[in-house]
């Protein structure tokens, strides 16, 4: 599989300015003078007049289609021509996302942008700007959008009187991504966002775009639920990519959200001939539980006689230390809870205060109402409400001493209670179950456990460990706790929280592999153990001649021994758009789009703005007659069927930024680039970026503990080195790769 971009996009967390020309310290959109033979070079800031943008919302991106108008301020300097200035701007977009049409306004003349090859469009730019001439003579109206950097683009018009505007129409398509609540769009602005003040209000229209009715929106962290269509009222500052991490961002959640979710389309022939594939895969409960990834917590709080807690004497009432300890216990039960229920790890609570039926919530995870619901509850217990409580409940005379026919009552309510905690647990297999038991209040101590077996009998066909919170134990007539804990220790890794040792996780990788009809990928989804398991999600975007599996297999290793912990299987959530371009240009415009063939330049044959092809709009690119259709909404999408109308030269070898020598070196030194096929019978492959063909490679094979299995000499093809590993026993290796003094080392499982 070839990569066909070498270079990582990365979703930047501030926009980047165009530093040369800027006089006002906030200013990210400016004018400068174009002559540089007069009175020299000076430049000033622009404002934004009318700014709106509109999404169309559909349920694998947003189809975007920004509308501004910018006026010049400031002054000229003397000498200089004040109708010929040049408007300048730097922005960004996240990763994948790509500018497919511009129309520019010339008085009442609508221009369309064209893709050219980016030295061609910016030799015609340059030519109609004349920034030589004295004074220059007003030119043909251009306007030109060239991808400067990763994710970086630069956008010109010209010419511009100042105090006067000009008006331009942008549309780009906006990526979706795995987030904190999977499967999400996030939301963004081009240009309105780099003007200051941020405070002013963008007006922002929502669309259904095709079979989107509603959505969940986010807003600094705020879910509701819109109907489409809707417009909003947003500030520029909210447009802006710097809302990158977390839950601050502006984004779009389907109704039913994944964190599996694989969007599909094929062309049958024509150059985007092939089967798309753009999947968005996190590592979701259902994986982790299949995997035997997860740890279920349940917290068993029980109060003995709270009615004894409060003593009359001759003297008054006195508090006793129960109140102090079950205060110090609801403090700590807080605080314990509130670090549990990350991935892979959900909590649950049965509280018994003796006097009234048992509190239960269920395991769940800190995203869940459950969890909510639960540490809404502890909260109202913390302060004096144990002190509040005892004093609500009829007292008994003297010193408080229990009868001894609460023993065989004792008893019976810990079995109620052990039964509830039971149906606390999730039904799943492949779940390590945690109780953890604690208990505040006089109890009779008795020298019989019959209460272990009774336990035993309960949980006979459900696993499970126990302890108890640290400096705290839990108090049973009938009950051996040390025995009990002894029979049911947790063998595997612990995390010592503050307040309790609960099971834990060690580091992980976990190798998800994609197939289609002929081949598999595999790829490493490294998990960082503890409390829980935070694993990275995964972006493959490939094309093939055959037809994507609807499948996706895992499999997770330790990360210190390479054993094998576990399997699964999974469906993802299908989008599956009959012939979508839209869909073919998510694959073409991300980050790494893959192919099992050779590919031409993509963003000429798809209609984007990339490395190889600039947008330019001139004179010769009037609407004419369908000036009137765009004239208040929508851009033309780019459509380019042939290289060659972009790239009249192209030969298929040369490259606009890198070279192929640069780009071998880059792979070699990070492994990250690299792709590792399994083909059929013993045949492994393994995909580098810039590779030649004909090069002497050497490859070697080790065990984790460093042990070399296996070596062998491979003549690389164009893009990947191929060799027969019959005899190599199935588990977690490294690879190390040797070609022309360069080596490169990769984790792979076998």
């Amino acid at each position: 599989m070839t990569p066909l971009h070498l270079s990582k996009r990365v979703f930047l967390n501030v926009l980047l300015m165009l530093g040369l020309v800027c006089t006002a310290a906030q200013a990210q959109v400016t004018w400068q003078t174009t002559a540089t033979t007069i009175s020299g070079y000076n430049s000033g800031s622009c404002t934004l007049l009318n700014g709106t943008v509109k999404y169309k919302v559909f349920p694998a991106y947003l189809d975007v289609e920004e509308d501004v108008e910018i006026g010049t301020s400031g002054t000229v300097t003397t000498g200089n021509d004040p109708n010929t200035l040049e408007i300048v701007a730097t922005f960004s977009l996240p990763a994948g996302a790509t500018i497919i049409g511009g129309l520019l306004w010339d008085g009442d003349r609508l221009l369309e942008g064209k893709l050219l090859d980016r030295g061609v469009a910016d030799s015609i730019y340059e030519d109609l700007v004349n920034r030589n001439s004295t004074p220059p003579p007003r030119p043909r109206d251009p306007m030109i959008i060239e991808l400067t950097g990763t994710n970086t683009y630069r956008l010109r018009v010209y010419p511009v009187a100042l105090g006067h505007s000009r008006h331009f129409r942008l549309r780009y398509q906006l990526p979706p991504k795995i987030g904190v609540d999977g499967f999400e769009i996030r939301m963004q602005a081009a240009i309105i966002p780099l003007f200051t003040p941020t405070s002013t209000t963008v007006t922002v229209s929502m669309l259904n775009g095709g079979g989107v009715d509603s959505v969940v929106y986010v807003e600094s962290g705020l879910k509701r639920v819109l109907s489409l269509p809707r417009t909003l009222f947003l500030a520029r500052s909210a447009l802006t990519a710097s809302a990158a991490a977390g839950s601050s961002a502006l984004r779009i959640l389907p109704i039913d959200p994944a964190r599996q979710v694989a969007v599909k389309t094929s062309f049958y022939d024509g150059n985007f001939a092939g089967n798309f594939l753009n999947l968005y895969a996190g590592v979701s409960e259902d994986v982790l539980k299949d995997l035997g990834q997860r740890v279920e917590v349940v917290i068993f709080w029980k109060w003995h006689n709270p009615a004894t807690w409060i003593q009359h004497t001759s003297s008054g009432e006195q508090i006793t230390s129960y109140v102090t300890t079950a205060q110090s216990q609801a403090s700590q039960i807080l605080s314990l809870y509130s670090s549990l229920g990350v991935p892979g790890n959900r909590v649950g609570l049965l509280h018994d205060n003796s006097a009234n039926e048992p509190r239960t919530f269920p395991v769940a995870a800190n995203t869940e109402a459950s969890y909510q619901q639960a540490m809404d509850y502890l909260r109202s217990l913390q302060g004096s409400y144990a002190e509040q409580f005892a004093r609500s409940l009829q007292v008994l005379p003297g010193n408080g001493g229990l009868p001894l026919d609460w023993i065989p009552v004792s008893k019976n309510n810990f079995l109620k209670s052990i039964r509830l905690v039971k149906t606390l647990y999730s039904p799943d297999q492949n779940v390590v179950r945690h109780l953890i038991m604690v208990s505040v209040g006089p109890e009779y101590a008795t020298a019989d456990a019959s209460l272990n077996d009774s336990l035993n009998q309960i949980f006979s066909d459900m696993p499970f460990t126990l302890s108890t919170m640290k400096n705290w134990g839990y108090d049973q007539a009938g009950f051996d706790l040390w025995g009990a804990r002894s029979n049911h220790a947790y063998s595997g890794t612990l995390v010592s929280t503050t307040y309790a040792d609960v099971p834990g996780f060690s580091a992980t990788n976990v190798i998800l592999t994609v197939r289609n009809e002929l081949n598999s990928y595999d790829f490493t989804i490294p998990c960082t153990g503890g409390l829980g398991l935070t694993c990275s999600s995964l972006e493959f975007h490939g094309k093939s001649d055959y037809l994507w599996n609807d499948t996706l297999q895992w499999k997770a290793y330790r990360s210190s021994t390479g054993a094998l912990v576990g399997a699964a299987t999974t469906t993802p959530k299908k989008i599956a758009p009959d012939q979508d371009t839209a869909t073919a240009v998510l694959w073409a415009g991300s980050t790494a789009p893959f192919s099992e063939k050779k590919e031409l330049p993509l963003g000429p044959i798809y209609g984007f703005v990339d490395k190889w092809a600039n947008l330019l709009a001139t004179d010769k690119d009037t609407l004419g007659q369908l000036a009137y259709v765009y004239a208040d909404s929508g851009v033309p999408r780019i459509v380019n069927q042939n290289i060659n109308d972009v790239i009249p030269n192209y030969d298929g070898t040369n490259s606009p930024s890198t070279s192929i020598s640069d780009a071998l070196t880059a792979s070699m030194r990070n492994s990250a680039f690299w792709r590792i096929e399994h083909g059929r019978g013993d045949l492994l492959f393994v995909r580098i970026p810039g590779l030649k063909a004909g090069l002497q490679a050497e490859i070697e094979l080790f065990d984790l503990s460093g042990k070399r299995v296996g070596s062998w000499n491979s003549l690389s093809e164009s893009g990947f080195l191929k060799w027969n590993i019959s005899g190599i026993r199935g588990g977690a290796y490294l690879l190390r790769v040797k070609i022309s003094g360069i080596q490169g080392v990769k984790r792979i499982a076998l």
